[in-house]
Formats: structure tokens, sequence, C-alpha cells
């Protein structure tokens, strides 16, 4: 779970805008990793008895599932949902992958042929490694980096303001939905600040999206409003309360 948005955090449009550049920034280092290992792997392809116009297909297919968990994790990471772990397991997969690819000959220099057997290297290139490894390594963490950028920030993509105040839903509409229906008689809005509340003098940090749904069971966009409200509310307490 994020970490909540400051009183004194980026705005909104600060927020979208870094977040912008480090998603331009990553798709120029992908599409440069992507030139760089195009030819290495489509010749690693061929020297095994690829033909040429499916050894071609071999680096865009790996850059194309990894572009996709990119973006769906962009997605989650934006509706507050952490993402699936085999999201994680694709993007270090088709990243070693690929790293595995591209220094495979520096790792196992061929001496008959490319049905050489594969052993413990011992006539490695550490510079021929470090070379084409260093493309796909750089990708890899760049877009996790990216990816803890995108949750940190994400907090603080929507204002904190609402044309409408969340106090003013009433519980009833929540047990038309088929919910617990014990809630019966008390607002969302008090509910939700009895929760905060206690999970504030807990563990000295707001309640989280996850929490509000499962307590109140809320769907995830009124959840997300109601704990940016909350935040709006606490912020406003303290700058109006007397200094000590």
């Amino acid at each position: 779970m994020p970490p909540p948005p400051s009183c004194t955090g980026p705005s909104p449009e600060q927020a979208r805008s870094l977040l912008s550049a480090l998603s331009r920034c990553l798709c120029g280092v992908a599409m440069l990793t992507g030139l760089f290992t195009a030819a290495n792997v489509t010749l690693f392809a061929t020297a095994r008895g690829v033909p040429w116009p499916i050894a071609i297909l071999l680096d865009p297919m790996v850059g194309l599932a990894l572009a996709t968990v990119l973006y769906g994790d962009a997605r989650l990471a934006a509706f507050q949902v952490r993402p699936p772990r085999w999201s994680v397991c694709l993007r270090w997969g088709t990243g070693l992958i690929a790293t595995l690819m591209n220094t495979w000959t520096s790792l196992w220099p061929p001496r008959h042929g490319p049905a050489d057997p594969v052993a413990w290297p011992t006539d490695l290139d550490p510079a021929g490694v470090l070379l084409h490894a260093t493309p796909t390594l750089l990708l890899i963490g760049l877009t996790e980096t990216v990816a803890a950028y995108r949750r940190t920030l994400t907090p603080y993509l929507r204002p904190l303001s609402s044309p409408e105040p969340v106090g003013s839903v009433s519980v009833g509409a929540v047990v038309e939905e088929g919910h617990d229906p014990s809630t019966r008689g008390s607002t969302v809005w008090e509910q939700a600040l009895q929760i905060d509340r206690a999970h504030r003098m807990a563990t000295n940090r707001p309640a989280s999206v996850w929490r509000l749904r499962t307590a109140l069971h809320l769907g995830p966009a009124r959840a997300r409003r109601l704990y940016e409200e909350l935040h709006q509310h606490h912020c406003q307490h303290r700058e109006s309360a007397p200094p000590e």
C-alpha cells in the first residue's frame, strides 16, 4: 500500500507530470534496449537453425510481453490495486531470458558448432557478459523503480476535495447492494472517521483504502474517494488545532 499523501505533498498536476516523464524515460530505454538486443537475439536464434523470418520475431515477442505487463501494472497502480505475483514473475522472467540470450555466446563461446554441450562456463568473456547484460539488467531495474515511483505517487493523482461531501452517503445505499445490514442507521462518513481515528491511534498512520473497502463494504472508487476525504479532514483539523 503506498504511503498516504502529505498535507504539503505535490499537487495532482505535479504528480502526473513526474509520472509522465518517468513513463517517457522508461519507453525510451525500452526502445534503445530493444534495438541493442534485436541483433544479438536474432543471431542467437539463426545460429541454432531458426530461419531468418522466424528469428526476427523473437525479440519483439519478448518486448511485447514486457510492455503488456508494464501497462497492466500501471493501470492497477492507478486503481490502488496490488499487481498479482505473476506480473512480477513475467517482468523478471522476460528480462532474464533476454539477458541470457544476449550473453550466451560470451558465457559459452562456440567451439565446434551450435550443438556444443552446456557445462559450467570455463572460457567465458567477462567483458562481453558485462557489455551484453547491461542494457537488459538496466531495463529490469528501471522497470521496478518506475513501478515503485508510480505506487508512491498514486495517492497524489486526485485532488483532495470533491464536489459532494462523503458524509451525505448513508449505509442504506450500501445495504441495498447486498452488504451487511448491521450498520444501518449511521453514515459511512461517521464509521470511516471512527475507523480512521482508531487506525491512527494504533499505527500512527491513516486507514488504507483496502481497510475502508473491507470494513465498509465499498467499491474501489468509492473507498478511494472516502480515503481522500478523510485525509483532507485530517489536514484541516491539524491546521486548525491550536499550537502546543
